[in-house]
């Protein structure tokens, strides 16, 4: 929980930048960003078939790998409010033997919203701008499953945690309007009520690249 105190603290801190930072060309743009990249959480990525006792079992899942769509928007020169909606696990699985057929699936999706301060003494030019990146929000867990045999069983439900994020990354301009990104940093989340693919934790590092489209305000005047 500290780390997490921490990272709040942090979003507050950027938060509070904008009065200390003077107008200029990035200020009142937006922009619309995808990403995706690895995860080192200690997930399985790939599919698996075995063959036992209780019949034959599929798994594919995709647990070191993430995506998320994002939307910035600058208050100041070097200071961006984001806001991310993210997938960062996805498993299924599906077992057919003498009792009958089971599947099963689960998706863990972040919503994040923080803060990015453009750091200005290490921005050697416009094309190249280094950040400190900073955001709080929910974590969601979808899970569903299907038994068929003896007799028919459906459940599916949702449960939501406390997640954060921090990290360090830089955009590089390629024209007027398009940048590339990317960012190192880590993901905590307190636990899941329940376990949800297999786990209730779902924190750890993550590497990103991702592409962005910047529209409106001073340099589209």
């Amino acid at each position: 929980m500290t780390a997490m105190r921490m990272t709040v603290l942090l979003c507050f801190l950027l938060l509070a930048t904008p009065q200390i930072v003077s107008a200029g060309e990035m200020e009142r743009r937006s922009r619309i960003e995808l990403r995706m990249g690895l995860r080192n959480h200690g997930g399985n990525t790939g599919a698996a078939t075995t063959v036992g006792p209780l019949g034959v079992e599929t798994t594919a899942g995709a647990d070191d790998v993430f995506f998320s769509l994002g939307y910035s928007r600058w208050m100041s020169e070097h200071v961006a409010g984001h806001a991310t909606l993210g997938v960062l696990s996805v498993e299924a699985s599906s077992r057919a033997g003498p009792l009958g057929v089971s599947q099963k699936a689960a998706v863990i999706c972040p919503m994040i919203v923080g803060m990015r301060y453009y750091l200005r003494k290490l921005s050697f030019d416009t094309a190249f701008r280094p950040f400190l990146t900073a955001g709080i929000g929910l974590i969601t867990g979808f899970q569903s499953r299907s038994d068929v045999g003896f007799q028919v069983v459906q459940e599916s439900g949702a449960m939501t945690t406390f997640g954060s994020r921090a990290g360090v990354g830089f955009d590089l301009a390629m024209g007027r309007s398009f940048v590339a990104i990317a960012d190192l940093g880590y993901n905590l989340m307190t636990d899941f009520p329940d376990e949800i693919g297999g786990r209730r934790n779902y924190s750890g590092l993550e590497f990103g690249l991702g592409i962005g489209w910047q529209f409106g305000g001073s340099a589209a005047q």
